[in-house]
């Protein structure tokens, strides 16, 4: 899994673009993206902090503080985990897109 694919769906799933994730608005929309993003970056496109940090224009603390957000909004709240779940499902249809065309399927 890439940051672009993670982005992509990210931007399909909930609307917000790159550049709302790396901008200083506080919104709650806004926020979960981060989240989500900085939680499959470190997680799955095996990024460090520091390096998600420096992708994302925060500090490694902040990317330290996204991760445990993700953790606690998915046990916590079911509309967090619902946009969490919307991104994994986008970018597993965006990872099959790249698959089937590298593969000349349809």
């Amino acid at each position: 899994m890439t940051t672009d694919t993670i982005i992509q769906a990210i931007e399909d799933a909930t609307g917000v673009t790159f550049d709302e994730m790396q901008s200083r608005t506080r919104t709650d929309r806004i926020a979960d993206a981060r989240f989500i993003f900085s939680y499959f970056a470190y997680n799955y496109a095996e990024l460090t902090q520091k390096q998600v940090a420096m992708f994302m224009r925060v500090t490694e603390h902040t990317v330290g503080y996204h991760l445990m957000r993700y953790q606690i909004l998915q046990g916590q709240n079911r509309r967090f985990r619902e946009k969490a779940k919307a991104v994994r499902e986008k970018i597993a249809e965006i990872e099959n897109a790249i698959y089937n065309k590298k593969h000349g399927q349809q």
